[in-house]
C-alpha cells in the first residue's frame, strides 16, 4: 500500500478541522445555515494556510444530501465523489495551466448545464491571478450574473494581481498566516496520534521554520520523521532543516562589534563550509537581529533569544543601540533583495559583515544640536563656536584638521608640479584598480568602501569618484580620508589632484530629509564623527 504524506492524510474534511481560520469558517457556516451563500468567493492569503481545503469543504457542504450543522457528512454519494475527485458537479481548475481565453470560453458554455446530482455546479479556480487579462474579461459577465445553480470559488496567493472588476464581483476572505503556537499544537496532536515520540523544542523550531504555512510544517515533519526513524529531537531538526545555531550569529555579532576583521572572515568561512545556503544564512541573521531589536524594545515575550544571548547583549554589547541594529538590519535586507542578481554570494555576505564591522555608532540628531553638547564637541575637536560665521551658514568654520592615518604612511612632500597634458579621465579609469590596491596596503578599512567605486568626472584637476551602491556614510568616510588618495596619485603623476567622493543616493537623501540643511552645527557634528543622518 502506498504511503500518504501527512499533509494529505490530515487534510481537514470539516469546517472545525481547518486550523487558524475560524473567522472564515464561522462566516461560511452561518451563510449556509441562513441560506445566504454568495455566487462568487475569492479566497486569498499566503501558501499553505487552507484556501483550497476550505473551498473543497464548502463545495461538499453545498452539495451534501445529509448536511449536519452546516458541515458535510462525508458519507453520502456526493461527498465521496468530491473527496475522490470524480464529481461532475465540482470542477477544480488550475489557473496557471488553464489561463487562456479559450479555457474560459469553454467554462462559460459549461455553466449553462444544470448539476447532475448535487444542488450546484461549483467551479474552484486555483491560482486565479495567473489568468490572462483577456480571460478575466471573458469571465466578467458570467461571474456577475451566473445561473442560479452555479457557484465560483477562486483562490490566490496574490490578490493584488486580480483585476478590480473581478474583486468587486466576489465576496473576499483574507486567510491569515497561522501562528507558530497554533502550528505547534497541531503538529503535537498529529504526532501523538501517529505514536511518534518528540521533543517539544524540536516541534517549536519546525513551527517557526514553517513561517505561517501549515502545509510547509507538515512537509518538514514528514522529512524529519523519515530521517529520525524513531524520535524527533532538536539536534536532528537543526541538521535536517539546516538551521544555524544562535551562538554562531552571536559570535559573529561580537566580532563585528570588536571590529575584528579576521575573526569575522573566519566565522563566515565556517558557515560556507557547513554547506548552508547563503540565503538561509542571511534570513537567519535577519531573524537574529530582529529578535535583538525586540529585546531592546522590552518585548521579551516576542523575542526568542536564549538567556546567555540576552546576558551577552546586556554585558558585552551594550553600546550597540536600537538604531545601530536597525542600520544593520537595513544593510542585510538590502543584500537579501539583491542576492538573486549576484553570482559570488559568499563574497557578498563577507562584504556585508565587513561593512557592519566598519560601521560607527549612531548619534541622535537632537543631541548633536543641543547647545551644551555642541560646546563639548567643539572643545574635543578644538573648534570654537565663536569661529562660526553667524550670517553665512554655507561657509566653513575652518579647515578641518587632517585625518589621522596609519603611522606607517610615509608623508609625501608636494614639490613644484610639472606639466602633464595627457592626464584625462581614461587614465584614472585604467589605473583605478592599481590605486585601490595601494590604498588597501595603507588602510584596509578604507579600502572596504571602494568595492564598486569608479572615476566618473575629471575636470580642471578635480576628480569625482562615484559609489553606485554606496551610502552617504561611505562617501563621507572616504571624503574625510581623501588626502591618502591625493598623495598616492601625486606619487604617480607628480600633479596635485583634488578628489571628491559622491554617492548616488546622497542628493536624494538630502532632499528627502529636512534635517540635512546647511546648518553649521549639524555639519560639524556629522563630519567629526564620520556619520550620517538616519530617520
Amino acid at each position: 500500500m502506498s504511503y500518504t504524506v501527512l499533509s494529505r492524510k490530515w487534510r481537514p474534511q470539516l469546517f472545525e478541522e481547518i486550523v487558524g481560520q475560524s473567522h472564515i469558517t464561522n462566516t461560511l457556516k452561518n451563510a449556509i445555515n441562513l441560506d445566504r451563500v454568495a455566487h462568487g468567493y475569492l479566497f486569498f492569503g499566503p501558501r499553505g494556510v487552507g484556501k483550497t481545503t476550505c473551498a473543497r469543504v464548502l463545495s461538499k457542504a453545498l452539495n451534501c444530501t445529509d448536511i449536519n450543522e452546516s458541515n458535510p457528512c462525508n458519507k453520502c454519494q456526493n461527498c465521496k465523489q468530491i473527496l475522490n475527485g470524480s464529481s461532475l458537479d465540482v470542477l477544480e481548475i488550475d489557473g496557471a495551466s488553464n489561463r487562456g481565453i479559450d479555457e474560459i470560453r469553454e467554462l462559460r458554455e459549461a455553466v449553462k448545464y444544470p448539476p447532475s446530482s448535487g444542488n450546484y455546479r461549483i467551479y474552484i479556480i486555483d491560482e486565479v491571478h495567473m489568468l490572462t487579462q483577456q480571460a478575466f474579461n471573458a469571465l466578467l459577465k458570467t461571474l456577475e450574473e451566473p445561473p442560479s445553480h452555479v457557484k465560483f470559488i477562486m483562490a490566490t496567493t496574490e490578490a493584488n494581481k486580480v483585476p478590480q472588476t473581478i474583486l468587486s464581483r466576489t465576496m473576499r476572505f483574507n486567510f491569515h498566516r497561522i501562528s507558530s503556537d497554533i502550528i505547534f499544537k497541531h503538529l503535537s496532536f498529529i504526532l501523538k496520534n501517529e505514536n511518534i515520540e518528540f521533543d517539544s523544542n524540536a516541534i517549536k523550531l519546525i513551527s517557526k521554520k514553517a513561517d505561517g504555512s501549515l502545509r510547509d510544517s507538515l512537509s518538514y515533519l514528514d522529512q524529519i520523521i523519515s530521517y529520525s526513524d524513531s524520535q524527533i529531537k532538536l539536534d536532528i531538526v537543526k541538521q535536517v532543516l539546516g538551521i544555524i545555531e544562535e551562538s554562531i550569529y552571536l559570535e559573529l555579532l561580537h566580532s563585528c562589534y570588536s571590529k575584528n576583521h579576521s575573526e569575522v572572515l573566519l566565522i563566515c568561512n565556517q558557515l560556507f563550509e557547513s554547506g548552508t545556503p547563503i540565503l538561509d544564512c542571511i534570513k537567519g541573521w535577519n531573524d537574529f537581529v530582529r529578535n535583538i531589536m525586540l529585546f531592546k524594545s522590552n518585548q521579551d515575550h516576542i523575542a526568542t533569544l536564549a538567556d546567555n544571548t540576552k546576558k551577552t547583549l546586556t554585558d558585552n554589547l551594550k553600546e550597540y543601540s536600537y538604531k545601530d541594529y536597525l542600520r544593520i538590519l537595513n544593510l542585510s535586507l538590502k543584500l537579501e533583495s539583491e542576492l538573486k542578481n549576484i553570482d559570488q554570494v559568499e563574497i557578498a555576505f563577507e562584504a556585508l559583515m565587513l561593512k557592519i564591522c566598519a560601521m560607527d555608532s549612531t548619534l541622535e540628531i537632537t543631541n548633536l544640536i543641543n547647545h551644551d553638547n555642541v560646546k563639548s564637541l567643539n572643545t574635543m575637536s578644538n573648534v570654537r563656536a565663536s569661529d562660526i560665521k553667524k550670517n553665512d551658514y554655507k561657509s566653513k568654520v575652518q579647515e578641518k584638521p587632517q585625518q589621522k592615518t596609519d603611522k606607517n604612511v610615509e608623508k609625501t612632500e608636494y614639490v613644484e608640479e610639472k606639466e602633464f597634458n595627457n592626464i584625462d579621465l581614461n587614465y584614472f579609469i585604467e589605473h583605478w584598480d592599481e590605486i585601490k590596491s595601494e590604498i588597501a596596503k595603507i588602510d584596509p578599512k578604507i579600502s572596504i568602501f571602494l568595492e564598486d567605486s569608479k572615476p566618473n568626472i575629471f575636470e580642471k584637476n578635480n576628480l569625482e569618484i562615484v559609489l553606485p551602491d554606496g551610502n552617504i556614510f561611505q562617501a563621507k568616510n572616504l571624503q574625510q580620508n581623501k588626502d591618502i588618495f591625493e598623495r598616492n596619485i601625486f606619487k604617480k603623476i607628480n600633479k596635485r589632484i583634488n578628489i571628491n567622493f559622491n554617492s548616488k543616493e546622497l542628493e536624494k537623501k538630502i532632499k528627502e530629509n529636512p534635517l540635512n540643511k546647511d546648518h553649521p552645527l549639524i555639519d560639524e557634528a556629522i563630519d567629526m564623527f564620520n556619520g550620517e543622518i538616519i530617520k
